[in-house]
């Protein structure tokens, strides 16, 4: 399973960070910041298991191997990391599914939760899109499932996109030609994703050790890069007709690398290096001689390079073939050839470096050159871009010894090229001329031939097999042609391609064509057709409404070709882009606000803009549903692209917007109906979404609920919940509300005391617009503060029964002597009540005292006499019976002051 470590093609060949003369160092500033530009970096994460830490690695290629330099490890684990363009950043995500940012010396930090959904299994497969999904982070669960999540690193949002295949455990997957690629080496496949549409599609792998291949990228020269786990070697692998219905895959180089398990792999491309190759040997051999080819490659800049492969397969009549350059080795390929493998370290821009090989002529001396010479050809891929094809092969041909030569020419011709462009569905033809410049004839046996790499024009366009003239072959490369030349003749060759729509690649049709064996290049023999187009998508919010609702159109309109839109030399007329609104204005109003430069003009709205190369114009406008609308009817809409522009996928620029209900409920109430000072009351609002639309951040549900008639009487204890505010004496909540789901708000208020109001709690919460109340009264809540107050106490009269012991007086208690000669105060009663009311004259018991306070110092209940329940009589004269209550209230008001 794929997991972290980042591996950065920077240095090799005993160079060090120091003597890199054109600046390319390790990681020199501060930790955290974002990577440098210059050559390519390929970034391997790895860490031992999920939960642990994660380290960060650069890859370090140099002859004949790569090794990983430690950058720095995180105080957590990541994974799915992918590069970002925009910023020079890596990003992954974290153990608990949270969006990671990884700089310079590994430090990572976290940037939060995004919408990805927790699972026991980890996201392990990342990678950015490119062009309009350039800031998308695609990733995927390290499990067999349907899934892939779309990550918008500035939004911070996550868009689940279903499959329509159950995709393997691609322990990790990348980005090429406008689609997610991910090497499955424990099934021996290769998986196509084509994240617009979700379409999966699944094609044999080459023939590769069936292991897993935990790190993958793509090299800035479009090859895609694996590393098996098991066994370390890092693969090139170029894709073959990518957008077609059959792709496949080819091995384009093996180099030794370390071993690994828990990894995964990401890469910036790097600045454009033209590597160049030539190749010396002998003219001329005589039987049992030791030939010596010399191969140079030279970095012709503009850029630096971060390494490359040399590859040169020698010919069957060279025998003891040997070399004993750094980072080369013979090897034997599947056909029984023997071939110069090499792989090489940085070059800075001028820089050079020399590979030798040997081997050891044929024991009989030949009789012509045609059948008797010994050619063979070099070829150099370097890890990044390269701007120039045609100095990637060169060959040496050495004849029988007194024997002339043959030799040929090849031209090569494009119906459209720079400084003129195609577009999305526009077809190139291509014309190859081959002439016999000799004094030899070429013959089956001893063909003339030329080979056309067509890797970057693939991964924009597709070759069309009907329009092969002349012998034209297609193989794995492109195309290809070999037969017999008189002297003097020629042979002329066509193919054709059609541009993709949309583009997928890099918008350049870039190819050579490479003369075999004894042929040379009569003019040019590369050719480039720059490829003009903009992409269009078009969203709608909200995206239902309602009645009176404005609807905003949005349309996003990107450069993604080589070309400008505008005026100028070389730049594609502006791009045009029109929106039939005749859709929408049958039911809703348009506001007259077409940004940039919009018009409208019956039901169409159009836009003429000028588009630099990369460059994302939004454009904006809107409309007004209009009042009484029935639920039902659907705003709907399509923009469309003109001359040059493609629409992201086939549904990316129409908007169906439904007209809906959107109406919601308020439901309130107070956990008392009555309440004495002292008390908390808290009020319940319900909040439901009744309609069929969701309320948004934009159209949220709200209330308000004026408290002035509360905060007379009680104190707000500041504790509204879900997010209500309290301004003064209104609280008020609003927030998104999803349809047919309710939303709670609880808030409390604590009853003055003593009560400072008019004794009643009152408030009535008022929906917002859309809401109503669940009925006439849901919405109104009333509280009515309770005073106690004692009962009215008579004046004694008559008989009034047993003396109580004791009974209070005007005067301040007097203290009683204890038996032992102490004093202590008379008891006295406790209350809860307000001031007493004044004394009745009555022979009617008074009732029994109570006590709130649970009996405190100085007092509780007076102390009965007689039968249980029987009220105390007065005792002294002059004296009022009062109630426990009036007492307590009395005794404090009279209490002695002590100072």
């Amino acid at each position: 399973m794929a997991r972290r470590w980042w591996i950065g093609l920077m240095l090799a060949g005993g160079l060090t960070a120091a003597a890199l003369p054109w600046g390319l160092q390790l990681a020199t500033a501060a930790a955290g910041d974002p990577f440098p530009a210059g050559p390519g970096l390929v970034f391997v994460a790895q860490g031992p298991a999920r939960g642990e830490p994660t380290t960060l690695y650069e890859a370090v290629q140099g002859p004949g191997a790569i090794t990983f330099a430690k950058q720095g490890t995180a105080s957590f684990g990541y994974n799915a990391v992918g590069y970002r363009t925009a910023d020079y950043y890596l990003y992954g995500i974290n153990d608990n599914g949270a969006l990671v940012r990884i700089g310079q010396g590994g430090a990572a930090t976290n940037l939060g939760q995004v919408g990805l959904p927790s699972s026991q299994f980890n996201y392990n497969q990342g990678t950015f899109g490119d062009g309009p999904s350039a800031d998308t982070l695609y990733v995927r669960l390290a499990t067999a499932d349907r899934n892939l999540y779309a990550v918008n690193v500035a939004a911070r949002t996550t868009t689940r996109i279903a499959l329509s295949a159950q995709v393997p455990n691609l322990s990790d997957f990348v980005w090429a030609s406008g689609y997610l690629w991910g090497v499955y080496g424990e099934g021996g496949r290769i998986y196509r994703i084509d994240p617009a549409t979700g379409e999966v599609l699944s094609v044999a792998a080459p023939k590769l050790p069936a292991n897993p291949y935990g790190a993958q990228w793509v090299y800035g020269n479009g090859n895609i890069g694996i590393s098996n786990n098991v066994t370390g070697t890092v693969y090139q692998l170029r894709l073959v007709d990518p957008a077609s219905a059959t792709p496949s895959a080819v091995i384009v180089s093996a180099t030794k690398g370390p071993a690994n398990t828990q990894n995964d792999g990401a890469a910036y491309p790097g600045e454009r290096a033209d590597l160049a190759i030539t190749k010396t040997g002998p003219a001329q051999w005589n039987p049992n001689d030791t030939l010596t080819y010399t191969l140079t490659v030279t970095n012709r800049g503009p850029g630096a390079s971060s390494g490359y492969v040399v590859t040169d397969t020698l010919p069957d009549t060279l025998s003891n073939a040997a070399t004993t350059s750094s980072g080369c080795s013979v090897v034997t390929d599947d056909g029984g050839h023997h071939v110069l493998q090499c792989s090489g370290g940085p070059l800075a821009s001028g820089q050079s470096a020399t590979l030798t090989v040997t081997g050891t002529a044929p024991a009989t001396a030949g009789t012509d050159c045609t059948t008797g010479g010994i050619s063979n050809t070099a070829q150099v891929l370097g890890n990044e871009a390269d701007p120039d094809l045609t100095n990637n092969t060169s060959s040496s041909t050495a004849c029988p010894a007194g024997l002339p030569a043959p030799s040929f020419t090849v031209a090569k011709a494009a119906s459209i090229e720079a400084p003129d462009f195609t577009g999305p569905g526009g077809r190139v033809t291509y014309t190859v001329t081959v002439t016999n410049t000799g004094a030899l004839a070429y013959t089956d046996e001893a063909p003339a031939s030329f080979t056309d790499n067509l890797a970057n024009v693939l991964d924009d366009a597709v070759l069309d097999p009907a329009s092969l003239t002349g012998g034209l072959r297609t193989t794995a490369e492109g195309v290809a042609w070999s037969g017999p030349l008189d002297v003097g003749a020629t042979r002329t060759l066509t193919y054709s391609v059609v541009v993709d729509s949309p583009g997928t690649g890099d918008h350049v049709l870039r190819n050579a064509v490479v003369p075999g064996g004894t042929g040379t290049c009569a003019d040019v023999c590369q050719r480039t057709t720059p490829v003009a187009e903009f992409t269009l998508r078009k969203s709608a919010a909200p995206t239902t409404a309602v009645p009176g609702d404005k609807v905003t159109y949005t349309l996003t309109v990107t450069n993604t070709g080589a070309v400008p839109f505008g005026t100028g030399p070389g730049a594609a007329p502006a791009a045009h882009v029109t929106d039939d609104l005749s859709g929408v204005l049958d039911d809703a109003d348009y506001a007259g606000d077409a940004s940039n430069g919009g018009t409208l003009t019956g039901t169409t709205l159009a836009w003429d803009l000028p588009l630099p190369v990369g460059a994302t114009t939004t454009l904006t406008y809107s409309a007004t549903l209009r009042p009484g609308t029935a639920p039902g009817a659907v705003l709907t809409n399509t923009a469309a692209p003109g001359a040059y522009g493609a629409c992201t996928t086939a549904t990316a620029c129409t908007t169906s917007t439904p007209v809906t209900t959107r109406a919601f409920t308020i439901a309130k109430t107070a956990s008392l109906t009555t309440a004495r000072p002292g008390d908390q009351v808290t009020y319940t609002v319900t909040v439901t979404n009744t309609g069929t639309t969701d309320f948004t951040a934009d159209t949220p549900a709200a209330f308000t609920d004026d408290l002035s008639a509360v905060l007379d009487d009680a104190t707000y204890n500041g504790d509204a919940t879900n997010g209500a505010t309290v301004t003064g004496t209104t609280l008020t909540w609003s927030g998104p509300l999803a349809a047919g789901t309710r939303a709670t708000i609880t808030y409390s208020a604590t009853v003055n005391a003593p009560d400072t109001g008019d004794r009643v709690l009152r408030n009535t919460a008022v929906p917002g617009t859309s809401g109503t109340c669940a009925d006439d009264t849901s919405c109104i809540t009333e509280t009515t503060v309770t005073i106690p107050s004692p009962s009215p106490s008579p004046s004694p009269t008559g008989d009034v029964g047993p003396t109580p012991s004791p009974s209070p007086t005007t005067a301040s208690p007097s203290p009683t002597v204890s038996p032992t000669g102490s004093t202590a105060p008379s008891p006295s009663p406790t209350t809860t009540g307000p001031s007493p009311s004044p004394s009745a004259s009555s022979s009617a018991p008074a009732p029994a005292p109570t006590s709130r306070d649970g009996g405190g110092s100085g007092g509780g209940h007076l102390p009965p006499t007689g039968t249980d329940g029987a009220a105390p009589a007065a005792a002294a004269a002059g004296a009022a019976l009062l109630s426990g209550a009036a007492l307590l209230w009395w005794r404090r008001r009279n209490r002695p002051r002590h100072h």
